[in-house]
């Protein structure tokens, strides 16, 4: 799973996420969509804000049911600790 975002001639591209297994995919995009509005409303630069939306979509993955139940300073440990 990865994004890539053109903006004004600029190029951004999320890190690249794999897993082998998957709990459930419901409630990804709802977890990517409050990762961008997160990142918006915090004024986060524009790679900063992708990494985070992708991030939190990405760990959606391995929670069962619609509901996310990370905290944004779990999204943040994350993206800093996978690679």
């Amino acid at each position: 799973m990865f994004l890539n975002f053109v903006d004004n001639n600029n190029f951004y591209s999320s890190a690249t996420y794999s897993s082998d297994t998957i709990t459930g995919k419901s409630g990804c995009i709802d977890s990517f969509m409050a990762g961008l509005i997160y990142g918006i409303y915090n004024h986060l630069p524009f790679q900063q804000l992708i990494n985070f939306a992708a991030g939190a979509a990405f760990q959606k993955l391995f929670i069962k049911g619609e509901a996310m139940n990370k905290t944004v300073d779990e999204i943040k440990s994350f993206l800093q600790h996978y690679h």
